[in-house]
């Protein structure tokens, strides 16, 4: 028999934090979100993904990863760059499962759990790892993307350059960090333009981001 949010308080606390991010997730959706998040952190000890507690991880993990939503969900391939332990791409890749994921670690423990995370999430159609520096992935991918993301990755400098190569032209560099905007250097201006960026909090708790997106230029 499967369970209700009402007897589940994760998932109640899940449905509840994503609706006040506008996002009308399915209480499907919300059981794997939540089946990812067990896995995730039965690997951490092994991994290294995460000081964050278990019991702060709805909020710090997946809501934060669940606020791209709107900013990928209308493209065919995004590429999360330093993916880790799968944030944000694999919780954006559950809950949108028509967009195809391309994520980018380079360490190899990472990459087994991502690979496991796929298979036992059944997300093999749409998702790739690719186990790899960024700054060589130009030359493995065989197209660019609509979408990179970024979270905690590199300064903004190294980010456009890394990024442009992967992008079609037209893309979106989507840059999420703490409270302070991320701004641009006047070297990439060449590179992207910054068409929007906003602050908000996260659900439940006082914690702030920002969520800036440049598209590419030439």
């Amino acid at each position: 028999m499967s369970t209700t949010p009402s007897e589940n308080p994760e998932a109640s606390r899940l449905l509840d934090g994503a609706a006040q991010l506008g996002l009308a997730l399915t209480v499907d959706c919300a059981s794997r979100l939540l089946s990812f998040l067990d896995l995730f952190y039965s690997w951490n000890a092994y991994a290294g993904f995460t000081s964050i507690a278990r019991s702060e991880a709805i909020r710090l993990h997946l809501l934060d990863s669940l606020a791209l939503v709107p900013h990928v969900r209308a493209a065919d391939l995004v590429i999360d760059l330093g993916s880790g332990g799968g944030m944000p791409g694999l919780p954006l890749a559950i809950c949108l499962p028509r967009v195809r994921f391309a994520l980018v670690e380079s360490r190899r423990r990472r990459c087994s759990f991502l690979r496991e995370a796929i298979r036992q999430l059944d997300l093999g159609k749409g998702v790739d790892v690719f186990e790899s520096n960024a700054r060589q992935l130009g030359s493995t991918l065989t197209e660019t993307a609509d979408v990179v993301v970024a979270r905690a990755f590199v300064g903004p400098e190294e980010l456009c350059r890394i990024a442009h190569p992967l992008l079609k032209t037209s893309g979106h560099l989507v840059v999420m960090a703490g409270d302070r905007e991320v701004s641009l250097p006047e070297q990439a201006s060449s590179r992207f333009a910054v068409e929007s960026s906003r602050r908000f909090g996260l659900p439940e708790g006082t914690e702030r981001r920002s969520i800036t997106v440049a598209r590419r230029l030439g």
